[in-house]
């Protein structure tokens, strides 16, 4: 596992993935919209000019990568981005024969929707995330439905702060119980970058969805 593209790049979370990437030897390229959001310099990273919702960039971009991360988030200007990006990336990766696909995601969606409690989706309605949960659900169906090696990661909110622990605790979405999403202690981005990459470079949850919490 050498070359992997990733998606979201310019976000948090994406930007400490690519260090992390460049650092563990990989090469790594970036699709983004605007090359110049990209400050990290290596003779291991290649920034590609192009939309995440133009199935020929992303066709481009997927040739000759080993697998693709996503830390794709809300776009207040395209609610729909995920679901409509992750149609084009199953597609063009499936053309190109690259399978292994790495997806951040949200507790409370997809597989752990029914976990979420009326307190959750009460703050989903007065905060307006409920259309954005609902791409993540069908993201989800769509990956399901495909033939990737995809390892779903869900996620409560982040942190920035650094975090005593190093790894995240898992859980599966059938094991999470009632209150889980207010009581689990909220990841820090760091960790969640770390963890995966770890799972790229040693594989543990290949078509699975997994929770993450410290």
């Amino acid at each position: 596992m050498k070359h992997v593209l990733l998606l979201g790049g310019t976000g948090k979370t994406g930007r400490l993935l690519t260090t992390m990437a460049l650092d563990a030897g990989l090469y790594v390229t970036v699709l983004v919209s605007n090359p110049a959001s990209i400050n990290i310099t290596s003779d291991h990273l290649e920034v590609i000019e192009g939309d995440v919702l133009n199935y020929i960039d992303i066709e481009k971009a997927v040739q000759g990568q080993d697998a693709v991360l996503s830390t794709l988030a809300k776009d207040d200007e395209n609610l729909d981005i995920i679901r409509i990006s992750t149609k084009k990336i199953i597609r063009a990766m499936q053309h190109e024969k690259v399978y292994r696909f790495i997806s951040l995601s949200s507790i409370g969606a997809g597989s752990t929707k029914t976990k979420a409690g009326l307190l959750f989706r009460f703050w989903l309605n007065i905060t307006g995330k409920r259309n954005f949960f609902e791409t993540l659900t069908e993201q989800e169906n769509l990956l399901q439905k495909s033939q990737l090696h995809f390892t779903i990661i869900q996620a409560g909110t982040l942190t920035g702060f650094v975090q005593k622990r190093k790894i995240l605790k898992t859980v599966l979405p059938h094991q999470i119980e009632k209150g889980f999403l207010f009581a689990a202690k909220k990841p820090g981005r760091s960790q969640l970058a770390a963890f995966m990459l770890n799972e790229l470079l040693n594989p543990s949850w290949i078509r699975e969805i997994i929770c993450v919490h410290n």
